[in-house]
């Protein structure tokens, strides 16, 4: 009785596991969908975003520093490199360079940073 207990239990944080990756996928290609369609034709931009749809977020998060030097007032660079350190998973980095992004541009709280920073508080208290 107890192993039938305890392989649900591992079936369901397995099930939960795959949905919050899923869901982080989602809000990784709706941002980057929604930020192209609002932003000038930055070709810096249009690379950092591409390498990132790719899943390189490494490479993406080196670029959208280095694009932050050049131009520190540049929010695009602080949203990008939010999201790679989210998905990277690396939480408070992530939070403090999207609250930032969000700071300079308060309007994208609600279809941009803000879902991120929500998930971000949600992984906080697991």
């Amino acid at each position: 009785m107890n192993e039938n207990i305890a392989l649900w239990i591992i079936a369901i944080c397995l099930v939960v596991q795959t949905a919050i990756s899923v869901r982080n996928s989602i809000f990784t290609k709706k941002s980057l969908q929604k930020l192209e369609n609002i932003r000038s034709k930055n070709p810096e931009h249009e690379a950092i975003g591409k390498i990132m749809a790719n899943g390189k977020y490494d490479e993406a998060l080196k670029m959208a520093l280095n694009l932050r030097q050049k131009n520190p007032t540049d929010a695009n660079s602080w949203y990008f490199a939010g999201l790679c350190y989210y998905n990277m998973k690396l939480w408070d980095k992530a939070e403090a360079e999207l609250k930032e992004a969000q700071r300079m541009n308060p309007t994208w709280e609600e279809k941009y940073t803000g879902p991120y920073l929500r998930a971000i508080e949600e992984q906080k208290w697991k």
